[in-house]
């Protein structure tokens, strides 16, 4: 019966001391968001309110590039093969140079916009 009950008072103890481990915040990870790669500059519509179609990595040029789309030209992509848009479709290819992601070592993330 001891037994039993050291067991039990030693899960509780592994309980209370993970839930304390849990309960602040960690003050070396701060959330931020990547407002340099959302710098579109003066559009007449901001590309990046589009769905995302497809995306590719250039690694010779080290830059990362999206093809956005409205819903018309999404509908298209996702059941068509080729490339002859229909009326109405909105296609933009944004590209942004790489940088090192500071929090994920060996990650890239977008920079600012090369190209839109």
């Amino acid at each position: 019966m001891r037994s039993h009950m050291k067991i039990a008072y030693c899960l509780s103890a592994v309980l209370c001391l993970s839930v304390l481990g849990c309960s602040s915040e960690n003050p070396r990870v701060v959330t931020r968001l990547n407002e340099d790669a959302s710098q579109m500059g003066e559009l007449t519509s901001n590309p990046l309110q589009g769905k995302v179609i497809t995306s590719w990595i250039d690694k010779q040029h080290s830059t990362m590039s999206t093809l956005f789309g409205n819903d018309v030209a999404v509908r298209y992509a996702r059941s068509n093969p080729q490339h002859d848009y229909p009326a109405g479709s909105v296609l933009s290819v944004v590209t942004w140079k790489q940088q090192e992601d500071p929090r994920w070592f060996g990650g890239n993330i977008p920079s600012t916009p090369t190209a839109v």
